[in-house]
């Protein structure tokens, strides 16, 4: 009897645990409120990309290809070239996109830590596009050019930083803010930048355009100063090219090479649902 009124009690338990997680509020698998407008191509250009808000996303003048890759990892799909099966009116039509939490889901956003926020954004964006967009991918991997970041052999010419450089750029709390980049008075500053962060921005600079690997196998941020701007555009100055004042500035070159990625293929994608 002793032992049947134990099992009772712990049925009882188990079922009032249930019942109380049953009442806690779930996290939704959606944005409540999110409108996709197609950008008139004539029309004044503010900004291009996606911007993270308190409660969501605002993004301006961007493709299809750029939600994609943002909703499915920015830093491992960087190039355009890694979306594949993108129809012909989704190739230049560009949208302005904005997308919403309810209060409460953008409440327990703000409770997260970095990685787990740009991970729930992520997510939101996933099911926003196969909402409104229809879309249905898959994953492929293959080889594409890429250039590898390594020491050149005259030798690496920066050191760690901690931050408190002249010229260092810090927020309201007095911190020097890590991972940024700056052009300023015609050259490019990188701020207590790690190698795979450098990587990073030079494989979106318009005269590499390619996948960059870091395979310098050093450690620790770096604030350094590269003096070079674009050759393109009609303010193009005849300076030496990227690849040449890499190395002059920070002892490091761009190697070409080749090398497995994943891509996303797209398998059927439609143009948006009205808002």
């Amino acid at each position: 009897m002793r032992e049947r009124c134990a099992v009772l009690a712990m049925m009882a338990g188990l079922a009032l645990s249930m019942q109380l997680f049953a009442q806690q509020p779930q996290k939704s698998a959606a944005f409540e409120v999110a409108t996709i407008k197609p950008v008139d191509p004539g029309a004044q250009v503010r900004m291009v990309g996606v911007m993270d808000t308190p409660d969501g996303i605002d993004g301006e003048n961007v493709t299809l290809p750029a939600l994609i890759m943002r909703a499915y990892g920015y830093m491992q799909f960087s190039l355009e070239e890694q979306v594949t099966g993108v129809p012909d009116w989704a190739k230049s039509q560009k949208y302005n996109v904005k997308a919403k939490m309810s209060e409460a889901d953008a409440l327990e956003f703000q409770k997260l830590g970095s990685d787990d926020r740009q991970k729930r954004i992520e997510s939101l964006l996933q099911s926003l596009l196969a909402e409104r967009f229809k879309l249905a991918m898959h994953r492929e991997t293959k080889v594409l050019p890429n250039y590898e970041l390594v020491v050149a052999k005259s030798g690496f010419k920066l050191k760690p930083t901690g931050g408190d450089e002249p010229d260092t750029v810090k927020d309201a709390s007095g911190n020097a803010i890590t991972g940024l980049v700056r052009f300023h008075d015609g050259a490019m500053f990188f701020q207590q930048n790690s190698m795979d962060q450098v990587a990073h921005t030079l494989m979106h600079l318009p005269d590499v355009e390619r996948n960059v690997v870091n395979r310098t196998g050093l450690s620790g941020s770096y604030t350094f100063t590269l003096h070079w701007m674009s050759k393109r555009g009609p303010e193009a100055d005849n300076g030496p090219s990227i690849f040449t004042q890499l190395q002059e500035d920070t002892g490091l070159r761009l190697q070409p090479s080749k090398s497995e990625v994943e891509i996303l293929v797209i398998d059927h994608v439609e143009p948006p649902t009205e808002n």
